[in-house]
């Protein structure tokens, strides 16, 4: 085993990405997709292009192209898209990231998909608000925004100094270290991954939004209007026991 000395800090995602989708084998995305149409049908707007910001290796792209959607994705990590271009080459992934998605036309999609957590890792409420001004203003009329975020309750229940081991395969494996700050509602995961090439190092850092700050951002200072919140994965209403909120905003249905 080599020594802490070898290891070497590396951006997010970079090596992870590699591994990632078995790491997150546990995701049943199919599921979820067929979720997030349903909560989209809900509306009454139909869907024309679909764009998954923030959308990793591709899985959620993939998923609903399936179902018969034409949907694009776009990610900050080269490393992560280069994984969803080698399994769905077909498919079109480009590199943009939040608050402002320089490289992503307006107009071109009305439906737009921030999932699993992506927004929590915008550093604070007005990178936040940034964020959802660009998304309307990129998104065409009518459209829809769907993201979510997980709650102060969700870390601390469930990824405060937590400790995580697995090995992979037989060239890979990782530790995962994850620790929540109540005061400054900052969720660290350290991951180590373990790699024929040596030891690398990624931290994640990512900002948990009580979710009555988000509803308030929306009321005051955002351009959507708010169609819904829900509790993870039902239709159930968004409260403060929640572990995920799911969040449906629209724009130009002549209301907002």
């Amino acid at each position: 085993m080599q020594s802490h000395i070898d290891e070497k800090h590396v951006a997010p995602y970079s090596v992870l990405a590699t591994v990632y989708d078995q790491m997150m084998n546990h995701v049943n995305y199919p599921q979820w997709g067929r979720y997030l149409l349903r909560v989209i049908q809900k509306t009454g707007i139909a869907i024309g292009r679909i764009l998954d910001i923030g959308c990793g290796t591709g899985r959620m792209v993939e998923a609903l192209h399936e179902q018969g959607y034409a949907i694009d994705g776009c990610d900050p990590s080269v490393s992560m898209i280069r994984m969803g271009q080698r399994r769905q080459p077909q498919l079109h992934f480009y590199q943009d990231a939040l608050p402002h998605l320089p490289h992503t036309p307006a107009g071109k999609y009305n439906v737009m998909l921030s999932l699993f957590d992506t927004m929590n890792y915008l550093p604070d409420i007005n990178t936040l608000r940034v964020a959802l001004h660009t998304i309307y203003h990129k998104l065409a009329t009518p459209g829809i925004l769907v993201f979510d975020v997980v709650s102060p309750r969700m870390c601390e229940t469930h990824f405060n100094q937590v400790v995580e081991k697995e090995v992979l395969n037989d060239k890979f494996a990782y530790e995962r270290y994850s620790y929540f700050d109540r005061r400054t509602l900052t969720q660290t995961n350290e991951i180590k991954l373990f790699t024929p090439d040596g030891i690398f190092v990624e931290t994640h850092v990512q900002h948990i939004f009580p979710f009555h700050e988000i509803m308030e951002l929306i009321r005051t200072s955002s351009p959507f209007r708010l169609f819904n919140a829900y509790e993870e994965f039902t239709f159930h209403p968004l409260n403060d026991n929640s572990l995920r909120g799911h969040f449906v905003l629209v724009k130009g249905l002549g209301d907002d």
